[in-house]
């Protein structure tokens, strides 16, 4: 209908030029008039036009709006079971604990090559003596059932860039939304070249949003690495628009360098065109600072040669990009802590970095942003995931520092393994001065505390996140906290001396939860590369840790995921409850794990699934 009140508009305007000319040497007052008349139509369509524009960038930013709404009322329930428990107090700032100790932060603080230093317990504990888990809360059928449709139909690993099902549905959603406002009363954009233009731009705020450390959108429940897939589609999408603008301009008229409009819109799309090649994957991965660089040097030229090429247009989405940049960098300032550090190189080209005041502040799982003063590469920062539980949730004895444990796989990684080895040993490593920011991420509405099984799958240096997760949940049996019945953790590693990053400090939360708690924890080790001289049959390996198993080859999620079931489905036919208390499982690894733990979500049969309570996933996957 648009298109043809348009097109009416134009038809009427073209008939009273053709009069005019028809008439123009026996009626030239006549004809004036009707010049006059086609110019008033014009001018009338002209501004139809740009209304309709200005409200298509409106609405698009409404509905988007409405759509973060609306899945924030879908959360809802999980928001208000995640403050009730407490545990939103921290995992904000990163703090200093309560007795700082040696200022050195030396690894003999409570980490040596074998992992956490060892813990001795106060007293011998009776069956009697231990803290009672939390009573099992049965999960409402419905949540069982809506858990159990997720993974089966939207937890699955896509082909499509390594996303969910769920993620890229998200995607197809925001594409639809754009592409309708993209055609809303206009469908020639050769003519009306100025929609893909303010489509471009209405874009702005949920590109800077998506893309932000600290945003509102932590109420969803998913730290900013989580919504990162739509900060890459909103961007991709933006400069298509932009790049289709630019073609449907010059298809109407030529390029004038003296008009300023001009030049500047040619120097946005040439900036555009520039973070769409340094985006890419592989360069991304290859030379992150670069791409790091150029994106945040590009997009503050793009927003001040906008502002020249069409300022009443584009004010009002970048001055709000602008503020929600600015309200992240605040924060971000907020929530970093400059000091000093110990890193001392471990076996199997790993590095530990302890920070010499930092215990406390931070949840299980989460990741700080890494600055080392150090070299020329003083000015890089990259984000590890904490290694140790803070001190407020810790069982252990000894020193709760906040330690990272980082793996040589870059030239920064590697840098950092090299001074460690050249400028100090393991009993005293060597100082650096660096900047910690966050914490960030973590599953924050997957809470393992609350749930009847927790499994939690590593791959490689990803034990990170696992150890952590378990010393928290032993902190809590300890304290008669936990409702949590069953922890299986499964790790795969390259060699056999991994192990000795974690050997003492899993050996103590074995024993604690063994001797203090009635929690059951179950630890398998998976070693891909076994001893020379040893089969490549999965029979067991003797495991240096105790109450663990050790065995050759990788693990497979499937099985003992069915094998958690099964236990949980046991409890449920023991205690005659309606469901289960609900499955948690964690991943942290490389993506071929992350995607086989997904398949092994989305393959437990439904019934057993809903009858278990549900199983919840989440996963931390290497790179970005």
């Amino acid at each position: 209908m648009a298109k043809n009140v348009v097109r009416r508009v134009l038809e009427t305007a073209n008939e009273l030029v053709e009069r005019d000319g028809g008439s123009s040497s026996s009626a030239g007052a006549g004809g004036g008039g009707g010049a006059a008349a086609a110019a008033a139509a014009k001018a009338q369509a002209a501004t139809l036009m740009a209304n309709w524009n200005q409200y298509a960038g409106q609405d698009l930013n409404i509905v988007l709006a409405l759509c973060v709404a609306l899945v924030l009322f879908a959360t809802a329930p999980l928001a208000a079971s995640w403050l009730a428990n407490g545990r939103y107090r921290s995992g904000w700032v990163l703090r200093s604990g309560e007795a700082c100790g040696d200022s050195k932060g030396s690894s003999k603080s409570g980490w040596s090559e074998k992992g956490k230093g060892d813990v001795k317990l106060e007293k011998a504990y009776t069956v009697s003596d231990r803290p009672l888990p939390l009573r099992i809360e049965p999960v409402n059928a419905i949540f069982a059932r809506f858990r159990t449709l997720y993974n089966k139909l939207l937890l699955p690993t896509s082909p499509l860039f390594g996303l969910t099902v769920g993620q890229v549905l998200v995607c197809l959603g925001y594409e639809a939304v754009v592409l309708v406002f993209m055609f809303y009363r206009c469908l020639d954009h050769k003519t009306d070249w100025k929609r893909t233009g303010v489509i471009s731009v209405a874009q702005l705020p949920a590109l800077f949003l998506f893309a932000t450390k600290n945003s509102l959108l932590t109420c969803l429940g998913k730290g900013y690495e989580k919504l990162n897939f739509l900060h890459r589609v909103a961007g991709r999408l933006c400069i298509l628009c932009a790049l289709l603008h630019t073609l449907f301009f010059f298809l109407n008229y030529p390029f004038d360098p003296s008009s300023t409009a001009q030049v500047t819109g040619m120097i946005s799309t040439i900036v555009l065109c520039v973070m769409l090649v340094t985006s890419v994957s592989y360069f991304r991965k290859a030379f992150y600072q670069v791409f790091l660089v150029s994106h945040i040097l590009g997009w503050l030229i793009f927003l001040v040669a906008l502002d020249y090429h069409v300022s009443p247009v584009s004010r009002p989405y970048t001055f709000l990009s602008i503020a929600i940049y600015c309200l992240d960098f605040v924060t971000r300032l907020c929530k970093t802590r400059f000091g000093s550090a110990s890193i001392v190189a471990l076996s199997g080209g790993t590095t530990m970095v302890q920070s010499h005041r930092i215990e406390r502040g931070w949840r299980a799982g989460q990741h700080v942003w890494l600055r080392v003063w150090k070299g020329w590469r003083g000015w890089e920062t990259h984000p590890f995931t904490i290694a140790n539980a803070p001190q407020e949730a810790s069982p252990l004895n000894g020193s709760h520092k906040l330690t990272l444990l980082v793996k040589a796989a870059g030239d920064y990684t590697r840098g950092l393994n090299d001074h460690a080895k050249s400028n100090g040993s393991f009993s005293n490593g060597a100082v650096v001065k660096c900047t910690l920011e966050g914490p960030y991420g973590g599953p924050m509405y997957t809470d393992f505390a609350e749930v009847q099984a927790a499994v939690l799958f590593a791959g490689g240096s990803g034990i990170t996140f696992a150890a952590s997760v378990l010393e928290e949940l032993v902190g809590l049996a300890v304290k008669g906290r936990l409702r949590t019945r069953t922890v299986t953790v499964v790790w795969s590693f390259r060699d056999v001396e991994c192990l000795q990053w974690y050997q003492s400090m899993f050996d103590a939360l074995l024993t604690i939860a063994r001797e203090q708690t009635c929690l059951d924890v179950r630890l398998f080790l998976h070693v891909t590369h076994p001893p020379v001289g040893h089969s490549s049959a999965p029979s067991p390996l003797v495991s240096p840790i105790p109450f663990s198993s050790l065995r050759p080859g990788r693990p497979d999620p499937s099985a003992l995921l069915n094998t958690v079931v099964d236990d949980v489905l046991e409890t449920v036919r023991q205690k005659a409850l309606p469901s289960g208390g609900g499955i948690a499982v964690g991943t942290c690894g490389p993506k071929p794990l992350v995607t086989q733990v997904r398949k092994a979500v989305a393959g437990v049969e439904g019934e057993r699934s809903i009858k278990s309570g549900g199983i919840v996933s989440y996963s931390e996957t290497f790179g970005w």
